[in-house]
């Protein structure tokens, strides 16, 4: 049977264990079918197992797996075989799936000057494809969607493309091209996001990777391709491969070029400039004594020039890593060092955090109903001391305890220190010097018809400069679910904070308190809604103010002896928001009702 190319779609597997080299006698056996236990629907007899599928099976590669425990107890090396249910004599396999969702909302009443559109047309689509031959294989996935409105703040793309990948796959060799990930390292980036191309080739346990991508993240039509300018892209490789047995010691070696004359400009905050750079890798990974040590050191060179618009040349410049990692019994553990110069910089982040040295220490014992974790980290900025920044330290160093006993309330503890202090600082500027004690914990009671978790952190900011802005927080929180009846469920949260601040001897309070629910009247009808009020108020009366919202959706799903597949549901959906100043003795408000149509269609071949 295996790697038959078979035409029944219901095709009867059985399985001889002498044929197999099985031992007759046996203590008992287990039949997968693609990884879904078919035991219980088999029949199994003292010398074979025999199992026929009661429905049509996935045209493509299927797999047929046999556990087997010897009467002595010993679990035997598992058995498959593989077997093909050919889609046509070209093609082993061809599938398209495709959802629609499509909402269509017109308002029904509104105040006279609201923001909101009059009526709102939004569709998304998405679409899962593949095909397989022999050893090739093939997939498209692809997102695309729709926004229309009439009213205030028109879209400026109606139609657009949020995302698509195409993938191409022999033999172990894969191109890839679209919104791809590939996976780097940390001082390169860990994962590098982009629209562009990539290719894998895997030969003799070495696996060779290129790919060009853009600079910028891209969506939509427009820039399908991504690549075409040499302006904005990202080109590299990487090569990765073993150098002892069973992956004990592994070498990835990565480098990566490019500009960007035109970043992506989401906030004026994050903008960088136009620039350029290369960056180098060298990583090591080790795994020893079944994974009591993982290892990972890393070395990198970068050339950076971070505004291409300037006559200033690019500097190279280094970074390295160490990182363990490791479980041993109940015990977790972990650390490492990270040393970034302060002219390195990788091309992928150019946005990334440099001229720092930071070190770092993790373990966590568990047991059988807890678990207590410990962790410090030390970062210093400006660590080769440039005489234009201050060098500043931050320590860092926390201890928490979970206990989950079971049918008692699970509960939680957890302390954190954090201290910040600064050297070497340039004419004029002040001295850090701040500690941050934080504490808290929570409850968690779970039972059958309704849950409640309170919680409670204090937090205290010590200031030694002269500035004295010390202050303290306290906050309280409670969300509540409950399930009086089957048809109606309640989540009602409330939560207080409370600030105060030694510079100018304020008090700041803030009251929330959220109230949401549904109500399931029928399989047709159900009701959901979320009603919230916040105040916040300081104890000098130089600031207050009240806030109400309330949304709520009373959903018809519309069952027709036509068209049952499409998802139908008819809406009724309203909101209010309301805003006072108690100060000015202002209010602003405003309140919509739509009628409100969500049509989803599943579409699928074959």
């Amino acid at each position: 049977m295996d790697n038959q190319r078979i035409q029944e779609r219901r095709p009867a597997v059985t399985i001889r264990f002498a044929d197999s080299g099985l031992p007759l006698e046996w203590a008992s056996v287990r039949l997968l079918l693609d990884d879904t236990d078919v035991t219980p629907i088999a029949v199994i007899s003292p010398d074979a197992i025999s199992f026929a599928p009661e429905w049509d099976l996935e045209f493509g590669n299927h797999r047929v797996t046999l556990e087997v425990m010897d009467a002595a107890g010993n679990i035997l090396p598992q058995q498959e075989w593989a077997f093909i249910i050919p889609h046509s004599e070209l093609f082993d396999r061809v599938a398209a799936e495709m959802r629609v969702d499509t909402e269509l909302a017109h308002e029904v009443y509104q105040k006279d000057d609201s923001p909101d559109p009059d009526w709102t047309v939004q569709s998304n689509a998405t679409l899962l494809s593949n095909l397989e031959s022999g050893d090739f294989k093939a997939s498209l996935e692809a997102n695309v969607w729709y926004i229309d409105q009439d009213g205030p703040n028109p879209m400026e793309d109606n139609f657009n493309l949020n995302n698509y990948l195409v993938q191409l796959e022999y033999r172990g060799q894969n191109l890839a091209y679209g919104d791809v990930n590939v996976t780097g390292t940390e001082l390169v980036s860990e994962t590098i996001s982009r629209r562009g191309g990539v290719v894998t080739l895997n030969a003799a346990g070495v696996t060779a990777q290129g790919f060009m991508l853009s600079s910028n993240y891209l969506t939509g039509f427009d820039d399908m391709v991504g690549i075409d300018d040499s302006d904005n892209r990202l080109e590299g490789g990487s090569l990765e491969g073993a150098l002892l047995d069973n992956n004990q010691l592994t070498l990835k070696g990565t480098v990566v070029t490019g500009r960007n004359e035109e970043p992506d400009d989401y906030n004026a905050s994050t903008l960088a400039a136009g620039h350029k750079g290369t960056i180098y890798s060298f990583q090591l990974t080790s795994s020893l004594f079944e994974e009591k040590l993982n290892l990972t050191a890393e070395y990198g060179l970068s050339d950076f020039d971070e505004d291409t618009s300037d006559d200033i040349d690019s500097d190279w410049d280094d970074a390295w890593l160490l990182r363990f990692s490791g479980r041993a019994g109940s015990y977790d553990y972990g650390g490492g060092y990270k040393y970034l110069s302060e002219e390195f910089q990788s091309v992928v982040t150019p946005l990334a955090i440099n001229n720092r040295a930071e070190y770092s220490l993790y373990g966590t014992k568990t047991f059988e109903v807890a678990s207590l974790t410990a962790n410090v980290i030390n970062s210093r900025d400006n660590v080769e001391k440039n005489d234009a920044l201050p060098v500043i330290d931050n320590t860092n160093a926390g201890l928490s305890f979970n206990c989950y006993p079971p049918d008692w309330p699970t509960f939680s503890l957890s302390g954190n220190v954090g201290w910040q202090d600064s050297s070497h600082e340039p004419s004029g500027t002040d001295p850090i010097e701040n500690r941050t004690d934080t504490v808290g914990g929570g409850v968690s009671f779970i039972r059958e018809s309704w849950n409640l978790s309170p919680n409670y952190y204090f937090t205290n900011f010590d200031d030694e400069t002269p500035d004295n802005a010390d202050r303290q927080s306290h906050q309280l929180a409670l969300n509540v679910g409950w399930q009086p009846i089957e048809m109606l469920s309640l989540n009602p949260s409330a939560s207080y904070s409370r600030t105060e601040t030694d510079f100018d001897d304020l008090v700041t309070e803030t009251w929330q308190g959220t109230l949401a629910g549904m109500c399931v009247f029928n399989e047709a009808h159900n009701l959901n809604w979320t009603l919230s009020a916040t105040d916040t108020q300081t104890d000098d009366d130089s600031f207050h103010t009240r806030t109400y919202f309330l949304i709520g959706q009373h959903n018809w799903h519309i069952q027709t002896p036509f068209l049952e597949s499409v998802q139908k549901t008819l809406s009724f959906r309203g909101q209010y928001n309301r805003t006072e100043d108690k100060i000015l003795d202002t209010t602003d408000e405003d309140y919509t009702v739509y009628l409100v149509l969500n049509i989803g269609i599943p579409l699928s071949y074959p």
